[in-house]
């Protein structure tokens, strides 16, 4: 299903039900879904394309999720897209393109999923984009808690080494990402975000560079590399205070 680039509404139910959609590629013309509940209720879709601003924003009622109850396998957010407003996840994979500033709530459990139907592979198109994504939500800032495995360039990463642009690392970027192993930290990182690395059960190397140890998140059980390898290893150069990084 493609729509023309003259097309700004889809209104609602318009494709409610629909079990036999292949692909549907959302044009950059579209400023309005529906207006009193979503047109994609309880579609099952194979691969959805969004390539406008404000997805999932419903008419006059403000901002709820249009795909509520859609079964989306994959879907793929269009580069020069810049905020998504609500978000259901797709079951197989996600891409995020390296325009995205600002990402809204998440609902994986709307389509009648659960936490463990998390997609299997979230996509991006570039790292530091990634890192400067603005989450607006528990559930959006925790968008790998709900994946578990991040591509970079069609690759699984399994060893990161963070661009020297990033001088933060948000919270909650890689939580949860079950393929990360180790992680390289330039000597320009001032500060580790909460939960940045939390649950990446199988990192087991961070190398951080700088001689002046980045500042972590603590508060009560929380803190950036909670929930890591138990053999995780911790490398510094010599004589470098971290005990601040001490579990």
């Amino acid at each position: 299903v493609s729509f023309g680039n003259n097309v700004t509404v889809i209104y609602d139910n318009a494709f409610s039900g629909c079990d036999t959609i292949r692909k549907i590629s959302i044009p950059s013309s579209v400023t309005q879904w529906g207006e009193y509940s979503g047109p994609f209720d309880y579609c099952v879709i194979d691969t959805m394309y969004l390539n406008n601003n404000n997805t999932c924003m419903v008419g006059q009622y403000g901002e709820f999720d249009c795909l509520f109850g859609a079964e989306i396998k994959h879907m793929i957010i269009g580069e020069g897209v810049t905020r998504i407003a609500n978000l259901t996840l797709p079951k197989e994979s996600l891409t995020i393109p390296s325009t995205l500033k600002e990402l809204g709530d998440i609902s994986y459990w709307w389509s009648g999923g659960s936490y463990k139907d998390r997609p299997k592979q979230v996509h991006v198109k570039d790292i530091v984009a990634w890192l400067n994504i603005t989450p607006n939500g528990n559930v959006a800032e925790s968008l790998l808690g709900v994946s578990g495995s991040i591509y970079y360039e069609g690759e699984l990463v399994k060893n990161l080494s963070i661009p020297k642009e990033v001088k933060t690392i948000r919270r909650c970027a890689f939580y949860r990402c079950d393929s990360l192993e180790s992680v390289v930290l330039h000597d320009g990182i001032t500060e580790i975000g909460d939960d940045a690395f939390s649950n990446c059960s199988n990192l087991d190397s961070i190398v951080s560079l700088s001689r002046t140890a980045p500042k972590v998140y603590r508060y009560i059980n929380d803190y950036s590399f909670k929930g890591i390898s138990k053999n995780a290893v911790l490398y510094h150069p010599q004589g470098c205070d971290y005990s601040s990084w001490a579990k």
